[in-house]
């Protein structure tokens, strides 16, 4: 099929399922089956966000009616001054137009089931805090 024609299917694929970007770790599939075991609705997968700075930035998992985003990452690949400089840049940069972040890490693997409730309780929260009304 060559280079092309795989990313002629991957861009396909990607519509016809209607999920957005693929997950791009183990550690955000595993989060999102925990999500789902808890009764979340799918999120979207590689959200893009538009910034004051008019920078662009995709962000993992997200629900955009609620403004809501999860940041699931290894702290080898967001570790040190510089990377918690750059994570702590794009969560201000995203509250202030609106959205709520959730970081975590790869302790998340210990217990998804766990995670996945908080982050469910977070999501009914920010619902009744926006007056969205969810399923």
């Amino acid at each position: 099929m060559g280079k092309n024609g795989t990313l002629r299917l991957e861009r396909w694929l990607e519509e016809a399922l209607g999920h957005g970007r693929p997950a791009e770790s183990g550690l955000e599939l595993d989060l999102i089956e925990a999500l789902r075991a808890v009764g979340l609705p799918d999120p979207v997968r590689q959200h893009q966000l538009d910034l004051p700075n008019r920078k662009q930035i995709r962000v993992d998992l997200a629900w955009p009616t609620l403004r809501m985003c999860v940041e699931p990452g290894h702290s080898w690949w967001h570790g040190g001054d510089e990377g918690m400089r750059r994570d702590n840049d794009r969560r201000l940069a995203a509250l202030a137009i609106g959205w709520e972040t959730i970081q975590l890490d790869e302790s998340l693997r210990r217990d998804p089931a766990a995670a996945a409730l908080l982050i469910r309780d977070a999501y009914r929260h920010r619902s009744e805090l926006l007056g969205v009304s969810i399923s």
